[in-house]
C-alpha cells in the first residue's frame, strides 16, 4: 500500500481526494467495465475494512480526506 510507503520515507500527513471508497447505489469507476462484480453487494465491508485499518495503523501518515470519503470516521 502507498501509504505504508510514504510512512517508511518519513511522510507525516497525506492529503487524499478521490479515495471515496465503494458504494452500492452507483458505479463505483468512472468506466464500469473496470468494476468487479462483487463490489456492490459489499461495499460496506469493504468500507468498514478500509476504515478500521486506517484507524488501527498507528504507524500510517495522518490522513486529511479533501474529498468526501466512506473510509472516515462515521460521526
Amino acid at each position: 500500500m502507498a501509504l505504508k510507503a510514504l510512512s517508511a520515507a518519513g511522510v507525516r500527513t497525506v492529503d487524499l481526494a478521490g479515495f471515496d471508497g465503494y458504494t452500492p447505489y452507483d458505479l463505483n469507476f468512472y468506466d464500469g467495465k473496470m468494476a468487479y462484480s462483487f463490489v456492490r453487494e459489499k461495499a460496506k465491508t469493504l468500507n468498514d475494512q478500509v476504515r478500521t485499518f486506517l484507524r488501527n495503523r498507528q504507524d500510517l501518515p495522518k490522513i486529511v480526506f479533501l474529498t468526501k470519503s466512506h473510509y472516515e470516521e462515521q460521526a
